[in-house]
């Protein structure tokens, strides 16, 4: 639990038997121009030692090639048109959160979402696999407690230069490869699957499907399919 400056101050006063504060430091967070002194609760009974931040410093520079990981739920707008009005709305936002955190904790930088579809850039075709595997996006969505219809999502993964921007061609062609993509498949392109090579991917392999055509625009792309156990 951590809270800022400011909430520390407040709360210092008045800290109850058992809690107490510790001063992490200064530490650059995302969209803030000057570091924030961030402080962590501790509480008797908990733990009291975690692993460094996720700050901005702690982070690889998005620099050089990156892999954009596209997750998409597949026939989910279609399926929460069914549900009464009300209920679309926060269907899409807890979607949207879901994914963008798992991205998060996997070292995924600029994730964005846009209704059905979530995406993050990664430093490493690694951590994007990471990130596309059963035990990341895959397994959180099933496990999760859908307050409407149960959600299976399609997942791409392209690799391209950083620089003006991974969201412009990169994510793009990421586009393409997830639309390919069935629900409960991971698809990558030929950049990704070739930056794998000599990679251990441990009990992951990589299975060649040619040229498969685009639900949107029938337009033909050479795909490799993640296959996990």
């Amino acid at each position: 639990m951590l809270l800022s400056r400011a909430t520390a101050g407040i709360v210092d006063d008045d800290l109850v038997e058992g809690l107490g504060l510790r001063d992490l430091g200064e530490h650059r967070l995302k969209d803030f121009d000057r570091p924030e002194r961030i402080y962590q609760l501790d509480v008797r009974g908990l733990a009291t030692v975690f692993p460094d931040l996720r700050t901005i410093d702690q982070q690889i520079p998005l620099t050089g090639t990156v892999t954009v990981v596209m997750a998409e739920g597949r026939r989910f707008i279609r399926r929460a048109r069914e549900l009464p009005p009300e209920q679309v709305a926060p269907l899409i936002v807890e979607f949207e959160r879901l994914l963008v955190r798992v991205f998060e904790e996997h070292d995924g930088r600029e994730a964005t979402a846009a209704g059905d579809s979530v995406a993050a850039a990664f430093a490493s075709p690694r951590q994007a696999v990471d990130a596309a595997v059963a035990v990341a996006v895959q397994r959180a969505v099933a496990g999760h407690v859908w307050a409407g219809p149960g959600v299976e999502i399609s997942v791409g993964l392209h690799s391209g230069q950083a620089g003006i921007g991974w969201i412009g061609w990169a994510a793009a062609r990421c586009a393409l490869i997830c639309d390919i993509s069935e629900a409960g498949q991971i698809f990558l392109s030929t950049a990704t699957a070739a930056l794998l090579e000599d990679e251990d991917l441990g009990d992951l392999s990589l299975r060649d499907l040619g040229e498969q055509p685009t639900r949107r625009t029938g337009e033909r792309v050479h795909v490799y399919e993640l296959v996990a156990p």
